[in-house]
């Protein structure tokens, strides 16, 4: 077995369009130091039960837009119009070029266990030990 754990970010969109407040949920956590509220965001994520869904709720987000995968979770983050979370090492680039930005990670984050399974006998192939060396390079 191969174990690793993948930190998630809420993230939201780096300079903001003209956002909507969030059905009226009241939210004095204030945004990266800023005068921006929580409250101020529409909130996107999984539409299925996950540790996504599970930490929005826990912060009082309301689910706003619901996608089944991570690619549409992306679009409508980029949209501007959207905060959600997104493991790190897929927010990374987006952060990096400043078309995301992290939003108040000591307090929205969190962490997901990951693991993979793999047989002993016969020896696994050459594309499930890349597969797990990928795994645990990337987390």
């Amino acid at each position: 077995m191969v174990a690793t754990t993948a930190t998630t970010s809420t993230v939201c969109p780096s300079e903001p369009l003209n956002l909507e407040p969030n059905n009226g949920v009241s939210d004095d956590r204030m945004v990266n130091g800023s005068d921006r509220r929580l409250s101020t965001y529409k909130y996107t994520g999984f539409g299925f039960n996950s540790p996504n869904m599970n930490a929005g709720r826990e912060l009082g987000f309301k689910l706003t837009a619901k996608v089944h995968n991570e690619e549409a979770l992306k679009v409508l983050l980029l949209s501007g119009q959207f905060i959600g979370f997104l493991p790190v090492h897929v927010a990374k680039p987006f952060v990096d070029r400043a078309e995301l930005a992290p939003l108040a990670q000591e307090k929205t984050s969190y962490q997901t266990q990951l693991g993979a399974i793999v047989r002993k006998h016969p020896e696994v192939g050459r594309k499930t030990k890349e597969f797990l060396t990928c795994l645990l390079e990337s987390h």
